[in-house]
């Protein structure tokens, strides 16, 4: 299964829609929780779900306090985060082993289908 969020102080769900459509359409499970979500709810999201992936877009540009969000909520999550949106975060973000950046929705498709098998 995949948890859909946005991060807190972003509200633009029209990406996260879409990784919806195609997470379901590939026959992932999905916890859809929406925009404005505390960092500390994905753990307890995390403990009752047994999720597989979380998965966010950023569109707020907030290069490092956004960077550095991701980076703590990747940090305390046992499980991947596949991290998709503007690209001047996603060229920023260094190497975290907890954070996969999605670039297209090819790519998207593509790790959740190579995730699964």
């Amino acid at each position: 299964s995949i948890v859909l969020f946005l991060m807190e102080k972003e509200s633009h769900e029209l990406g996260l829609l879409f990784a919806y459509y195609l997470a379901r359409n590939l026959g992932w499970k999905v916890y859809y929780l929406g925009q404005n979500v505390p960092h500390i709810d994905l753990l307890h999201v995390e403990e009752i779900t047994s999720c597989n992936l979380f998965f966010t877009t950023v569109t707020i540009i907030r290069s490092n306090e956004t960077i550095k969000a991701l980076e703590q909520i990747a940090d305390n999550l046992k499980t991947p985060l596949l991290v998709a949106g503007s690209q001047q975060i996603l060229n920023a973000m260094e190497s975290n082993k907890g954070i996969h950046v999605v670039s297209k929705p090819d790519d998207f498709s593509d790790f959740l289908e190579s995730y699964r098998a």
